[in-house]
């Protein structure tokens, strides 16, 4: 499968980092947003998000509220979300992967400028691609035979298929996860339980007014190390981790796929 796709299935797109913990990140948040939106990033409001936490003296589980701050567009299709010890990117408006790379290092870089961060200790992508098949056509012409699943003499409603593979990412002698899930499923197109748009505004070609069913692809290839604040080496990895979700993605699907998305 060669060439680049004319009408890409991606319909939502996230890139992560994380740094050591600013636990005064609080302290820096005016001076930060004010960056942010000469960039063009004018929206913002903040959220308290639960966690759980584990202490080792005494042993015992306890909740805990930390902040995070979201940082959007006017027009609500990308933006970033920022906590105490993380950064990301995130857009429902997806082009190509350089620009969105630069726009995430663009916000690495802002932060760094402002707080002066230490090291990066994670790096991630992830990709969910809409597979929603044309008129009379049913989704498994999309995809490969091995992600076809069972079938039983009634209408399936949901199902997933996980792979989990390890990497090596190119360039930067790091071991990396690659985590590849296809979701089967009769309804509206959604977003895995762990994942929040955080009110990003849906690209319109994947608005319908009736859906049946369908299936989303989606794709985490990451790396877990300590890294030095060195962004060009961070773009470098980010394009390494690229290159292992172009492949996944090409896995999956079939020839009749990439030359309805190449159109």
């Amino acid at each position: 499968m060669k060439g680049k796709l004319s009408n890409p299935p991606v319909y939502y797109t996230i890139a992560q980092a994380q740094f050591n913990p600013v636990a005064a990140m609080a302290n820096y948040i005016n001076e930060l947003q004010n960056s942010f939106r000469l960039q063009g990033y004018t929206l913002f409001d903040q959220e308290k998000v639960s966690q759980l936490i584990f202490r080792e003296a005494p042993a015992k589980a306890e909740v805990i509220e930390l902040p995070i701050w979201r940082i959007t567009n006017t027009d609500r299709t990308s933006g970033f979300i920022l906590g105490q010890s993380h950064l990301a990117y995130h857009t429902t408006h997806y082009q190509e992967h350089s620009q969105f790379f630069d726009n995430f290092l663009m916000g690495l870089q802002e932060i760094n400028s402002i707080v002066k961060l230490d090291h990066f200790s994670r790096l991630g992508l992830r990709y969910l691609n809409a597979v929603l098949p044309k008129s009379q056509e049913n989704v498994l012409r999309y995809l490969r035979n091995g992600l076809h699943g069972i079938e039983f003499e009634v209408k399936p409603k949901y199902s997933l298929h996980e792979s989990i593979f390890e990497t090596k990412v190119k360039l930067c002698s790091c071991l990396g996860n690659l985590v590849n899930r296809v979701y089967f499923r009769l309804g509206p197109l959604g977003y895995p339980p762990d994942i929040s748009p955080h009110n990003l505004v849906i690209m319109p070609k994947f608005i319908k007014e009736k859906y049946g069913s369908h299936a989303v692809i989606d794709i985490d290839h990451f790396i877990q190390e300590q890294m030095v604040v060195n962004f060009e080496q961070i773009k470098t990895t980010l394009q390494s981790l690229h290159i292992g979700v172009k492949k996944a993605f090409e896995a999956n699907i079939t020839e009749h796929a990439w030359k309805v998305w190449k159109q």
